[in-house]
């Protein structure tokens, strides 16, 4: 047992060293090896839906700092992972900001470490079969998410597994809830995923959503109208004039 953690934190911290070098805040958003247009139907994709409920319609996404709690089994593996995905998070221009706190009472989001059949006692009945699961909570009249959780199961086998999981379902908690099936290696993939880290395109819907020029509560077509102009997609109105 004592070598199988070993070697997950060993993967783990090999695939926080490598994501380093994959992400770098750019402005407009772009990724190696993807389009505009493909960062841009990514963002449409997970943007504006829940992974269980539907349409959604309109932008999710903190406007205040996030400070998140960890609760239950979890050990330097895990917190590795969370910690590479605060950095960067947190280099991402127009984000609030995260931490992690100590203090329970003073997180806006909890992440959950417990065992895959108790992830129902948490989350419902949706969770009983799942490896993990995230859900916010928002205003409706502004968009703005006021807290959130995140489950992770922690007798996943594989236990590289679990990297993924702890990726897709803290990232999806920053407002991009929906999965797709479009590219396997992003840690919002549908299907079966072994991604120990984010893809660039998911750093690049990140980096669009928390755009200062897409607010929170922006309804679908407006955010899509200024998601393609951010990304060089469309002429500005000046631009048309110009011409």
């Amino acid at each position: 047992m004592k070598r199988l953690a070993a070697l997950f934190l060993a993967l783990l911290l090999a695939g926080c060293a490598a994501s380093s070098a994959v992400f770098s805040p750019t402005d407009p958003p772009t990724a190696e090896g993807y389009t505009a247009e493909e960062i841009y139907a990514y963002f449409c994709e997970t943007a504006f839906e829940s992974e269980y409920g539907g349409e959604r319609g309109f932008v999710c996404k903190w406007a205040q700092p996030v400070a998140y709690f960890l609760k239950g089994e979890f050990g330097d593996g895990e917190t590795a992972v969370l910690d590479d995905l605060c950095r960067q998070l947190n280099e991402i221009p127009g984000f609030p900001g995260i931490r992690r706190t100590e203090e329970e009472e003073e997180a806006n989001l909890t992440v959950h470490f417990v065992m895959q059949n108790e992830l129902s006692a948490v989350f419902g009945d949706e969770a009983a079969s799942s490896s993990g699961m995230s859900r916010f909570y928002y205003l409706r009249s502004r968009g703005e998410i006021l807290r959130a959780e995140a489950g992770i199961a922690t007798n996943i086998i594989p236990q590289s597994a679990k990297a993924s999981v702890i990726c897709e379902e803290f990232l999806q908690s920053m407002g991009l809830a929906a999965d797709s099936y479009s590219y396997p290696e992003s840690v919002f993939y549908e299907g079966y995923n072994a991604s120990i880290r984010p893809a660039p395109i998911d750093w690049a819907v990140l980096s669009l959503l928390y755009s200062t020029r897409i607010a929170p509560g922006t309804e679908r077509e407006a955010a899509e109208a200024a998601a393609r102009q951010i990304l060089g997609l469309t002429e500005t109105e000046e631009e048309r004039s110009e011409g």
